[in-house]
């Protein structure tokens, strides 16, 4: 028997999604380089990035969307989100669109 993948869901109401989909896309200024994958997607920052902005940024993502893993290299200043189930696939293509980064799935 195969269980069910759990549930793509953002605990976050409207006013708190919209600062953070602000969040991102000041963020998304930064970005450098960003590469999607099946299940994954890092993205790497400029030396201007906001650190503090993006700590913060994950901080909340992490709260409001547990499915997500997310690994942060501050010293690299990358990140890497990545998801368990193909069916949850669809949010990082969410973030990385809210990052404007243009990638898609490969």
């Amino acid at each position: 028997m195969t269980s069910e993948p759990p549930m793509v869901e953002c605990r976050l109401d409207l006013p708190d999604l919209r600062e953070q989909r602000e969040r991102y896309r000041t963020l998304g200024r930064s970005v450098e380089h960003a590469e999607r994958v099946p299940g994954a997607l890092t993205v790497h920052f400029a030396d201007d990035v906001d650190q503090t902005l993006l700590e913060r940024t994950l901080e909340i993502e992490r709260g409001c969307c547990a499915f997500f893993t997310i690994d942060h290299d501050r010293a690299h200043r990358s990140i890497r989100v990545g998801v368990d189930h193909p069916d949850q696939d669809p949010a990082l293509d969410a973030l990385a669109f809210a990052l404007g980064t243009g990638v898609e799935d490969r």
